[in-house]
């Protein structure tokens, strides 16, 4: 069972002129976050559907990450900074959280704790 790139690709407009590569990459990530949650495997619509919503959740976040840098320079050196207070939850975050919910799962996020 898997999912196709072009499913991730199709979620999101910022995502669909990105190499499949990636997108692959992030979809890699995302079975191992969604086989740790307790998602079911029957239906067996369950599963894929939570490896979109995680891959999507992972390419927002990673793509979201070069807006937060900045540096700082004094002389010869430079001080580099990443906010990652800004980064917050995305669309994708709330749909997996709901959908973990609806199994009767603990939502991931913050201010959340996880037991494996």
């Amino acid at each position: 069972m898997t999912i196709d790139v072009s499913t991730v690709q199709g979620m999101d407009q910022k995502f669909a002129k990105l190499d499949p590569d990636v997108i692959q990459s992030w979809i890699d990530l995302a079975q191992l976050v969604v086989a740790m949650s307790g998602l079911p495997e029957q239906p067996e619509n369950v599963m894929p559907h939570g490896w979109a919503l995680m891959a999507a959740h992972i390419g927002t976040q990673i793509m979201r990450q070069g807006n937060n840098k900045s540096s700082q320079t004094m002389g010869p050196l430079t001080e580099s900074f990443f906010d990652v207070s800004s980064l917050g939850s995305d669309m994708f975050l709330k749909l997996y959280n709901d959908l973990l919910k609806a199994w009767g799962l603990a939502p991931i996020g913050k201010n959340e704790v996880h037991f494996y």
